[in-house]
């Protein structure tokens, strides 16, 4: 039939030979393969009726047995291949070929093939799909072939055994008729098999009652419905002739492929010879029954875990008690061994504790632990009988009962575990009865008062800690801890040795398990070193805040000592610049005007980073317009960039909230260091400052992002960044300058924000640099202040001179005095000066003076407290503008709690001097 296949498949693909070749290896572990099946096309089979070749190697000349074996179909022209294997198929005429592997349950079996030997043929996907679907095929026939051949060399094999079997073999479906039965049955019952095949057992070979009455029909009924309940049992069956014979039957289900039951495999022994010693074995198999059943439920229902073991150490009996101690089912370890039941790590302690039983040695009260099946541990108290033999020598069983005290152990460990913890504490533990006779005493308490426990146990706590005359404050402490259930105080107690110490106490009230008061414990410690450490941390503390106050002066001294040269400095050459001067003193004198801003500027880091890292900055919370803020941060390092090219842009997104409350100040502050960094370390390109935020929780994080195209940053050393004193490296600060304090100043003031700050940069490609504040919206409101500096001529005074405005100049420096009175000479006013607040209260009762630019700090009577009495003389108060040089926490809010109106800041600059005094000309204007 595969031939004829093959010169079909060959015809129809119009192919000169068609073969399938089977592999085998030989003994060296070489892979050939052998031809197996071939047609050859008319013109080219030879006499002998086969072409060459009839076995090849896969080695040589064509290696195809890895492409082969993964399932790769060759095809081509003959050639196109290698030399060797050109050669050989030109020997053999091929001139075009195509392979495909045939496999059989994932094993390659071998290959089948198409040769054209006349023309030079390319062969299609669809030729090799439909060999490879034929090569799919014959190696399906293949399996099937081979699965048929073992099936029936098995049912061969099978019947054999059953026929020459010595037994009863029989087999029947689920209601009782016989299917199948073998030749030994045949003869033993008397019927030949078509006399008996498809009859029911009942009325055959089984009666339908026994001699005894029992109904075997119901039993066969049964086997039919659990043929597992019956694996064995023994009934009494009948011949043909009626005669009674009795057989031991082994019944087992037979199943179907889905694995339903289908048939039931019977297999029998006769015992009729055996019938009469049965019958005396019956009822000694009876009693012996009764006494397994009275011994299996007295040991099953007993309370007490029960278990029997015999001389191997396999469980034979396991009592419902012990599966509860252990979670297992008595069927799970029925005929395992013993050490399932032990933990790991005592197990070989336990199974050697138990083979003592083998010589005959049983236990009363023996602890071994037990391991539960869900992995927990349990402590069992175990006593033990042996069961011997009858000669009494031989051990044949071992029973055990056990008592859990998993419990128990575990509460005495707990009271050893705490009496150790209280002999191990640091605190001295007591505890008296309700008279007040020490009861417990703890190790530590013998290290603090001195007594050994033995020789305070039972003794009244009145005679032993209790300092002399002071035996009456018990009465007292007992009484509030009857009320409270609990007191702590400070006591003065005593030792052994008469010395007295102060403890601090906590007392509790002791209850028994009724909840009945039982006695009173007392936990203490010394506190002795303690009230020496507080001692000293008071001195600590003051000495600390004198430090404080002391740096505090000092800082402020040395901003007003600093700040009275740079007075000079900085007023004198802003006058300078507004003389007639030609370009070069314009030139020198702009420098040291720059340079006087400069280190002011220096000195304001310094100050700013000392008020911070002494807590002494505070913020104000006042409402501002966040885009002019932003605006005049932008305006103030507008000069600079425009210098260097730079362009300088804002980008605020729609949702931000143009009014916020804050410090419009430092906020400033932190954005122009940003910004001027930006500038400083950019030479080309651009800088921009965008805002954004995200409302939380009614309030608003308002995110500021200052970009640039500048130098960029390393990563390494972008952890240098915020911290105080320090710039990115040494080169920067030679080239560039600065304190290395800007961003740790701005670091610290966007925490006090309620914000952080970071940085994002790329050596050569540039620096972002962002912050966030915690921030409300504000609805706008009216400006207690002027948005911009007012024109003098805004209030109708005349830029030249101003006569009706009399000015008090209170000043002790006498520079200072020469500058104040160039500037406001400058600004057309005119002033009278005084030296110190005496002479500032004296001018005032002689002259009513509109403004008095007074100085804070002054000999004999200074700014603060002349304005003090300022304030309490009757009749017309002056405007008073503060001129200091403090620049400490609380400076400008001090100045104005005083009864200051305003506050300018020294070195004075003549715009802000001029915008402070003409901040009071309109209220004169009202009042006048």
């Amino acid at each position: 039939a595969l031939s004829q296949a093959l010169e079909i498949l060959g015809c129809s693909a119009d192919v000169d030979r068609v073969y399938i070749f089977e592999n085998y290896d030989t003994k060296n572990g070489e892979h050939r393969c052998k031809l197996s099946h071939d047609w050859t096309g008319e013109g080219f089979r030879p006499e002998d009726g086969r072409l060459p070749p009839h076995d090849l190697s896969y080695s040589e000349p064509i290696p195809w047995y890895e492409s082969l074996a993964q399932g790769m179909p060759l095809r081509g022209l003959a050639k196109d291949l290698p030399g060797q294997a050109r050669l050989l198929l030109e020997r053999l005429n091929v001139r075009s070929f195509l392979i495909v592997p045939i496999f059989t349950k994932g094993r390659f079996w071998g290959f089948i093939g198409f040769d054209d030997r006349r023309n030079e043929r390319i062969w299609t996907w669809g030729e090799v799909s439909v060999l490879m679907t034929i090569a799919g095929a014959i190696g399906g026939s293949i399996d099937r072939y081979r699965t048929q051949a073992a099936l029936q060399d098995s049912e061969k094999k099978y019947r054999e055994l059953v026929e020459g079997a010595n037994s009863i073999i029989m087999r029947r479906d689920m209601n009782g008729n016989i299917t199948f039965i073998n030749k030994f049955a045949e003869d033993f019952f008397g019927y030949r098999r078509e006399e008996i095949l498809g009859r029911n057992v009942i009325g055959t070979i089984v009666p339908p009652v026994d001699s005894e009455g029992r109904d075997l029909k119901e039993m066969i009924q049964r086997i039919g419905e659990n043929p597992l309940e019956y694996a064995t049992n023994v009934n009494e069956n009948m011949r043909s002739d009626g005669e009674k014979v009795w057989i031991a039957w082994t019944n087992r289900p037979v199943r179907d492929e889905s694995g339903r039951i289908t048939e039931i495999l019977c297999i029998g022994s006769d015992l009729t010879e055996n019938r009469l010693s049965s019958e005396r074995l019956k009822k000694a198999v009876q009693d012996l029954r009764m006494a397994r059943d009275y011994l299996e439920n007295l040991i099953g229902h007993a309370n007490a875990p029960i278990i029997v073991w015999d001389p191997s150490f396999r469980i034979t009996r396991f009592n419902r008690a012990f599966e509860r101690l252990t979670g297992h089912l008595a069927e799970d370890v029925l005929g395992k061994q013993l050490d399932i039941l032990f933990p790991e790590e005592s197990r070989a302690a336990s199974l050697d504790y138990i083979k003592k039983t083998l010589s005959g040695e049983r236990w009363d009260t023996v602890e071994i632990p037990i391991l539960r099946r869900d992995g927990e541990v349990r402590t069992v108290l175990w006593n033990s009988a042996n069961i011997y033999d009858e000669d009494g020598k031989n051990v044949v069983a071992t029973i055990a009962q056990g008592q859990d005290i998993t419990e128990r152990k575990e509460a005495e460990s707990q009271v050893i575990f705490q009496a150790s913890l209280l002999d191990q504490v640091r605190n001295a533990v007591i505890a008296t009865d309700l008279q007040g006779r020490i009861v417990y005493w703890n190790h530590f308490s013998e290290v603090l008062y001195g007594w050994k426990a033995d020789e305070v146990l039972g003794r009244s706590i009145a005679e032993t800690i209790v300092p002399e005359g002071k035996s009456d404050l018990i009465k007292g402490v007992i009484e509030e801890i009857m009320r409270c259930g609990y007191r702590e105080s400070e006591l003065l107690v005593r030792r052994k040795d008469e010395s007295l110490f102060p403890a601090f106490y906590a007392f509790s009230v002791l209850k028994d398990r009724q909840g009945r008061r039982t006695g009173f414990v007392g936990v203490s410690i010394d506190l002795t070193e303690r009230k020496k450490v507080e001692q000293d941390l008071l001195l600590a503390k003051e000495h600390a805040e004198s430090a404080t106050k002391a740096k505090s002066e000092f800082l402020a001294n040395m901003s007003h000592e600093i700040s009275t040269p740079m007075n000079a400095v900085i007023g004198l050459t802003g006058l300078l610049l507004n003389t007639n001067i030609d370009s070069e003193q314009r030139d020198y004198i702009e420098t040291i005007r720059s340079s006087g801003d400069s280190l002011l500027a220096v000195i304001s880091d310094i100050l700013d980073f000392s008020k911070i890292e002494g807590g002494m900055l505070d913020l104000e919370m006042e409402p501002f317009d966040l885009p002019k803020c932003l605006q005049a941060s932008v305006n103030m390092v507008a000069q600079a960039a425009a210098r260097k090219g730079l362009l300088l842009g804002i980008k605020i997104e729609p949702d931000v909230p143009r009014y916020i409350t804050g410090d419009t100040i430092r906020l400033k502050q932190v954005l122009v260091n940003l910004l001027g960094n930006a500038v400083k370390f950019t030479e080309a390109g651009e800088i921009s400052l965008g805002v954004s935020c995200r409302a939380r929780e009614g309030r608003y994080e308002i995110r500021f992002a200052v970009k640039d195209t500048g130098i960029g940053i390393s990563q390494d050393l972008m952890g240098r960044l915020f911290q105080s004193f320090c710039q990115v490296d040494a080169s920067t600060t030679r080239k560039y300058g600065g304190t290395g304090l800007g961003l740790a100043i701005s670091k610290n003031l966007v925490e006090l924000m309620g914000g952080r700050i970071w940085a994002e940069s790329e050596p050569g490609k540039g620096s972002a640099f962002y912050f966030t504040i915690q921030a409300e919206a504000m609805q706008p409101v009216p400006s207690a202040k002027p948005e911009k500096e007012p024109d003098p001529t805004a209030c109708g005074v005349p830029r030249p001179q101003n006569k009706d405005l009399w000015i008090l100049l209170a000043e002790d420096n006498a520079v200072n005095q020469k500058v104040a009175m160039r500037i406001l000479e400058r600004l057309g006013y005119r002033a009278d000066i005084a030296v110190n607040g005496t002479q500032v209260l004296g001018a005032l009762q002689s002259r009513p003076y509109d403004v008095v630019l007074m100085d804070v700090q002054m000999p004999e009577m200074d700014g603060l407290e002349a304005t003090r009495r300022i304030r309490i003389m009757p009749g017309r108060q002056p405007y008073i503008i503060a001129m200091t040089a403090h620049a400490m926490k609380g400076d400008r809010e001090e100045c104005l709690a005083a009864g200051m109106n305003d506050y300018v800041s020294k070195p004075v600059r003549i715009e802000e001097l001029q915008a402070a005094i003409l901040r009071c000309r309109p209220i004169f204007r009202k009042e006048n």
